[in-house]
């Protein structure tokens, strides 16, 4: 009864761990096994304090132990409801976040500024020819994007600001190919890099006067979003 006793304890701290595994498409599969595999250590050492085999139950006690921290290491930063997964909870400005772009782009990206009327700021940017004025009821904002090529050496990642769109509180999505038709090119082209170079992009938006508070995301694919926040604070 005594090792029963102490086993149910270390379950009950066993638990709370796995049942904070949420998982996505991006490791899904290789999580998913680690987690049976130590539900299966579990239950075997179950069974051998049932037996009253009190060495066996200790080794699969640990083994299962050893793979639940292997899971919390590897498996914790894909949880769906980790920041930077839904609109509502953006990565924090400043923060770098990984994205995969199907096969575009596998790296970090880090929103490291914003600038909201930005009509000024491009027109700077712009050298070779002028920037047309915001129609009426619109307004130029941009976001600087840093990002960092995490393939290997051999392999190239091609970023384009077409990858992006933004959305503020009235909901609107506005993408990049609305305003690309304007010639507004700020710094940085759309470059391809290979593994280990990182360089920073602006990304313009023409959006409406009324809306505010913008979302930056990936949107090359609906179902591998990453969504930044432009607010400093």
């Amino acid at each position: 009864m005594r090792y029963r006793i102490s086993f149910s304890l270390l379950i009950l701290l066993l638990i709370p761990s796995m049942g904070s595994f949420a998982f996505d498409n991006t490791q899904a599969v290789t999580c998913q096994l680690d987690l049976s595999s130590a539900l299966t250590a579990i239950q075997t050492a179950q069974q051998a304090i049932d037996s009253g085999d009190k060495d066996t139950a200790l080794h699969t006690v640990s083994e299962a132990r050893n793979i639940l921290q292997l899971l919390e290491d590897k498996c914790m930063n894909y949880a769906p409801k980790e920041a930077g997964n839904s609109r509502t909870n953006p990565v924090p400005f400043g923060q770098q976040q990984h994205a995969e772009l199907g096969n575009k782009f596998s790296g970090s990206i880090e929103l490291v500024n914003y600038i909201d009327d930005a009509e000024d700021y491009i027109r700077q940017a712009r050298t070779d020819s002028e920037t047309d004025p915001a129609p009426e009821g619109t307004r130029y904002i941009v976001f600087r994007v840093k990002y960092k090529c995490e393939k290997t050496t051999s392999e190239s990642c091609d970023f384009s600001r077409g990858y992006f769109s933004t959305v503020g509180d009235k909901g609107l999505v506005y993408d990049y190919s609305s305003i690309k038709s304007r010639l507004i090119i700020p710094i940085g082209d759309d470059k391809e890099i290979f593994g280990g170079a990182e360089i920073e992009v602006d990304i313009p938006f023409l959006v409406e006067v009324a809306d505010s508070n913008f979302v930056l995301f990936t949107d090359y694919s609906s179902d591998s979003r990453v969504f930044f926040a432009s607010n400093k604070s």
